[in-house]
């Protein structure tokens, strides 16, 4: 029964509290498809029959999360549908995401629990964005060992998927995640990721490497404390089978990596030498240098064979131990005298370990350097990969006393000194030295006077030594006395007239100095009251007194009226004359000086004012000496003597002040204005331009007899004044809008009047912003679209202009007719149809308040910030030309892509015979036609047509032989193909040939054609062979032989091919070859005939051979004749050789007698 009961209780709750929605969906607003990362997109929530509405609660859910929620004021109690929707940006995290929206219950705590609620589908949102390339996978700076390639990769994340290319240079751009470099890869190279959304470009420099090892270290070298930690990384960017590094401590195992790290925590091993190897085409290694240091335990300085103070000009030696320092060639020792370097010590010792050290440095004392404090310094300069600043360990100072003889202060003490008869002068001799030295004075034979000060007169000793002395030496100044004369009198006058002055003209004043000397010394100075205004010397240089005039000129003006001019003699005898210098003034001469009137223009303004009915009494004083009198010149023979003059409205407009004496006459010019009007006083300003809160003054005058006048307003009443012709309102903080100030007076004989201040009061607005209406995301070229501009809490209204500019240029501007007085909000609006020179355009509004000339200058404004629109636009292909790229180049390299132009950025495609084309595949030789090129995006396509001829470096196609006839114009049979058309040039042994080439017989040889066009060049190399006809050479053509003899016939043939040659004779042929020998017999005379002949043509040569009778036969008869005469000479050889053989007796008398035995003797 219980249960029954609470089951009829909900069904009443429910029945009285609420109806659960039939249905929830979520939907976009006015979108399909993808969203753009960054837009802004509505989403939608519709919840059909649901009540009561009041108690309804829509939530948004991006995934699990709440992000939103709304709730209704509606008190309608039966079912309705309701709509709600929620605003959101998404970003590449969002892709994927779900939202959802949930319609909830709340009906209190007599309602269900939990609430009831019902919930969409989930909308899953797909984000589209544009790439970003992974950084970390992609280094700025990637370094390439020569002989050693690497492989980049390049990855980006992006929504449409996008296309990684790499660009190169000019016109070398390659498409693909990865890229092989070497070190003749540019420096400088560009992966560029790009999707339909955006482009996100990655530069990268490419360092080449020299070395035989693909490792970089980094750092390449390292220093380290003694006993701290290290870290170095060895990379790699080329393929390996292991790295590692090999170490005494650290070592790390060979790895796959491309990155590996020796790490030591506690380094204490001086000599350690790690090194990384890899295996690559080879195992190699590469060294770490590792400088491991210790900074010293202590540095100290100090004398070497030496205590106490030291005397000045000797040399002492200093000595610097450092101690326990590594390594010791990175040391430096400096030695600072007192803050100043003054050397430093390097060291070149190798070894590794502490050592200690010592330094010295030679001195030579002077006396300034009594007290300076020497120091040295231990530096350890470990380079740039060491501690910055260098560490550095500083002895403690070792304070130096120096000791040397004194030297007398030569400026205290001169070498002459002037006493004037009847003065005394005390002179002072100060000397330094250390020790402090004792002063004496010699005046003369055992006249000593012990101190420093010496008082001398008239009757002291022309000559004086003073004497300073301590233990190092001592040193003399030699003193002379000279007694000088003062001036009997000193007087001044004027020159010629006497009497007053008149102001403009020149006087002369004299000053007289008498009985004076020496008067080369002597100074006249001319004194103004207490001014200096000129002084003269004199060049005489007679020592004996004498008497001496100066003059001045002046030119007094109204200023100098009663000023008391003296001139003043001063003897200035030098440093060691009497201080100060003595000097004899004269008694003051006082002048006067006329001028001619001035009237006292702020007394007596140019323009007066009077109103009608009322007088003004106006004044009109003047300064002049004498006294001047004063007049006015009311016209013609109207002249008023007084210094003050009564006007009313019948008083001439044009009136004169004129002030006269003896020396001149001034006047003044005045106009009377005549004013009209119930109140006889004047504001100034007459109208007041103030912020809210700043302050206000304005004058109230009066030229009229008043029994008195005053300002009432709101703020800054000023009470009634009977005393005064002019009363000031002024308020230091206006705050009240409708502020109205009054000024008022009470005329003498008249009623109360009051002239009324216009008073505006401006704020100038709290912002000012600028907006769309309505539509949000990029807009469409051609739409027309509102631009908002809201000015918050301005004042005044009607002063109040929105002025509108595209970049800087005023495009539209609107003003306000509201005459409140109080701030307002406003808002202007412009209607804007943007195209695609709009893309990017800022526009912004600014608030000015033209508060006219009495306002402040410039007017006050304030500028919104800048609004950029996005303008989409379909594509638009501003340049499209025919192109004829190099074979091998891919249609994503066609120049005028740059002049493609759409938003968001076109897709291109290419066809040819309308087949799609892939931009990306190189362009060969037969690829020359017709293409389309079209740039598509959401709004529209653009299609162009392009004549494409592929262009391609030259081709020769020669044989390596060519046989042809002499006498020939010959061009090269080659053929010869490239695009453009090649350039043909002909060469034999490098000499440029012109086509065609005219060929003789002797031209055959290895010739080469170049042919060129601006792809490149290509050379072949061929041998011509010239063919000519047989030629016979010149030689002897006639003989004459003698009967029973013989003679050679010579044939000299040449040809191409090389010719048959024959003899013929009496029309027979006879033999073959170049030679024929012919025996002479009675039937051999005649003509023969050689014969050349070949393929190419056929020569003959006639030889003419002529035979002669047999003559008489000589040639025993001369044999047998030579025989006998070499018979007889051989004879006559013997018998003579037979006569002089024997012995001979050789006698003193030099006779020689042939001996029996054939000797001689």
């Amino acid at each position: 029964m219980l249960l029954l009961q609470q089951l009829i209780g909900l069904l009443l709750i429910n029945l009285a509290y609420g109806e659960t929605p039939d249905s929830v969906s979520i939907s976009t607003v006015n979108h399909t498809g993808p969203m753009i990362e960054g837009n802004q997109y509505e989403l939608q929530c519709d919840v059909l029959n649901v009540a009561p509405v009041q108690n309804l609660t829509v939530k948004w859910y991006k995934g699990e999360t709440l992000v939103n929620q709304t709730t209704f004021t509606d008190t309608i109690k039966t079912p309705v549908d309701k709509t709600a929707t929620l605003m959101i940006r998404p970003d590449r995290s969002d892709d994927g995401v779900q939202y959802r929206c949930e319609a909830e219950l709340n009906l209190g705590e007599e309602g269900p629990q939990p609430p009831p609620k019902v919930t969409s589908d989930p909308l899953s949102i797909t984000v589209h964005y544009k790439p970003i390339i992974n950084e970390t996978k992609l280094p700025s700076t990637v370094s390439v060992f020569r002989k050693h390639p690497v492989v980049l990769v390049c990855k980006a994340e992006g929504n449409p998927e996008p296309t990684i290319s790499w660009n190169l240079g000019t016109n070398n751009t390659v498409y693909s995640e990865t890229l092989t470099i070497t070190d003749s890869t540019p420096e400088d190279l560009s992966c560029i990721a790009n999707n339909s959304v955006g482009t996100d470009t990655r530069h990268v420099k490419v360092s080449v490497k020299d070395g035989d090892c693909p490792v970089e270290l980094n750092p390449q070298r390292v220093v380290v404390r003694y006993g701290g930690s290290v870290a170095a990384d060895c990379k790699t960017f080329v393929q390996h089978h292991g790295m590692g590094w090999e170490a005494s401590e650290g070592a790390v195992s060979m790895s796959r990596d491309n990155l590996i790290t020796w790490k030591v925590s506690d380094l204490r091993e001086w000599d350690i030498e790690p090194f990384c190897y890899i295996n690559h085409d080879k195992q190699c290694s590469l060294y770490l240098p590792v400088t491991i240091y210790k900074t010293p335990d202590s540095v100290s300085i100090s004398t070497v064979n030496h205590i106490g103070p030291m005397i000045e000009g000797n040399q002492y030696e200093l000595q610097c131990d450092v101690l326990n320092v590594a390594p010791v060639q990175n040391l430096t020792v400096k030695w600072y005298k007192g803050e100043t370097l003054v050397d430093q010590t390097t060291f070149t010792d190798t070894i590794k370990t502490p050592v200690n050290e010592t330094v010295t440095l030679m001195i030579r004392p002077d006396r300034s350097d009594d007290g300076v404090q020497y120091r040295c310094e231990a530096e350890l300069n470990l380079g740039e990969e060491g501690p910055q600043p260098p560490p550095k360990v500083t002895s403690k100072p070792l304070s130096i006393t120096v000791h040397y003889k004194p030297i007398i202060i030569e400026t205290k003490l001169p070498s002459t000194v002037s006493v004037f008869r009847g003065y005394t002068v005390v002179i002072v001799c100060k000397a330094e030295g250390n020790p402090e030295p004792t002063i004496s004075w010699n005046l003369g034979t055992n006249n000593t006077v012990y101190n420093e000060t010496l008082t001398i007169t008239d009757s002291t000793p022309e000559d004086l030594s003073c004497i300073a002395n301590n233990s190092v030496g001592n040193t003399t100044r030699h003193v002379k006395v000279s007694v000088k004369e003062t001036p009997d009198s000193v007087s001044i006058s004027t020159v010629n007239p006497t009497g007053p002055m008149i102001e403009g003209n020149q006087y002369e004043l004299q000053c007289d100095v008498l009985n004076v000397a020496p008067v080369q010394n002597l100074t006249v100075k001319w004194y103004k009251g207490e001014t200096l205004v000129d002084q003269t010397t004199f060049t005489d240089t007679i020592k004996t007194p004498v008497d001496k005039t100066a003059t001045l000129m002046i030119r007094p003006d109204r200023s100098d009226d009663g000023v008391q001019y003296r001139c003043e003699a001063e003897l200035n005898l030098g440093a060691e004359g009497p201080q100060p210098p003595p000097k004899v003034i004269s008694d003051p001469l006082s002048i006067t000086v006329h001028y001619k009137p001035i009237i006292n223009e702020t007394k007596l303004p140019s323009t007066v004012s009077v109103f009608r009915g009322y007088t003004v009494v106006i004044v009109c004083k003047a300064e002049g000496n004498p006294e001047p009198t004063i007049s006015w010149n009311l016209g013609t023979n109207n002249t008023v003597y007084s210094e003050t003059l009564t006007i009313t409205d019948s008083t001439p407009e044009d009136l004169s002040c004129i002030a006269n004496n003896s020396v001149g006459t001034d006047i003044r010019h005045v106009k009377v204005s005549v004013k009209d009007g119930d109140c006889p006083v004047e504001l100034n300003p007459q109208r007041v331009v103030v912020r809210y809160g700043g302050s206000v003054a304005v004058n109230c005058s009066t030229n009229v007899p008043h029994d008195g006048m005053g300002w009432e307003a709101s703020e800054g009443l000023v009470p009634m004044s009977s005393s005064v012709n002019l009363i000031t309102w002024r308020v230091s903080n206006l705050t009240e809008w409708d502020t109205e100030p009054f000024c008022f007076i009470n005329p003498k004989g008249g009623k109360q009047c009051a002239s009324y201040l216009p008073v505006t009061i401006y704020k100038t607005p709290d912002s000012v912003s600028i907006s769309t209406v309505n539509p949000i995301g990029p807009m469409i070229e051609g739409n027309q679209y509102e631009l908002q501009c809201d000015v918050l809490n301005v004042a005044p209204v009607q002063n109040l202009t929105v002025k509108w500019y595209k970049g800087e240029t005023l495009v539209n501007q609107t003003t306000f007719t509201d005459t409140i007085k109080t701030p307002v909000d406003k808002t202007a609006t412009l209607m804007i149809r943007p195209d695609r020179s709009d893309d990017g355009v800022q526009y912004r509004c600014e608030a000015e308040l033209n508060l006219g000339a009495e306002g402040p200058q410039p007017s006050p404004k304030d500028t919104s910030d800048s609004l950029s629109i996005t303008v989409h636009y379909k594509p638009q292909i501003n340049l499209c030309e025919g192109w004829s790229p190099k074979n091998g180049t891919p249609l994503v390299s066609y120049p005028n892509l740059n002049y493609i132009k759409g938003n968001p950025r076109p897709n291109i495609s290419w066809r040819r015979k309308s087949s799609l084309l892939s931009a990306s595949v190189p362009l060969n030789t037969n690829d020359s036609g017709k293409y389309e090129l079209t740039a598509s995006n959401e709004l529209g396509h653009f299609t162009c047509s392009i004549n494409i001829l592929v262009e391609y470096p030259p081709k020769l196609n020669c044989s390596e032989r060519y046989e042809v006839k002499e006498q020939t114009d010959w061009q090269p049979p080659c053929l010869a193909d490239g695009l453009p058309k090649p350039d043909i040039v002909l060469y034999k042994n490098g000499k440029n040939l012109k086509l065609p080439f005219y060929l003789k017989w002797n031209d055959s040889g290895l010739y080469h054609l170049n042919a060129t066009n601006k792809h490149g060049s290509v050379i072949s190399y061929f041998t011509l062979n010239i063919l000519y006809a047989p030629m016979i050479h010149a030689s002897q053509d006639k003989f004459s032989v003698e009967e029973d003899s013989s003679i050679t016939l010579e044939c000299n043939s040449t040809g191409n091919p090389e010719p048959d040659v024959w003899w013929s004779f009496n029309n027979k042929n006879i033999s073959t070859g170049r030679r024929y020998i012919v025996r002479a017999t009675s039937t051999s005379a005649g003509v023969y005939t050689c014969s050349a002949k070949s393929n190419v043509g056929h020569k003959d040569k006639n030889f003419v051979v002529e035979i002669k009778g047999k003559p008489p036969n000589y040639i025993p008869y001369v044999v047998v004749a030579l025989l006998v005469v070499l018979i007889i000479l051989l004879c006559l050889y013997l018998w003579k050789r037979k006569k002089t053989s024997g012995s001979y007796d050789i006698q003193p008398e030099y006779e020689m007698f042939l001996l029996s035995n054939g000797g001689t003797s």
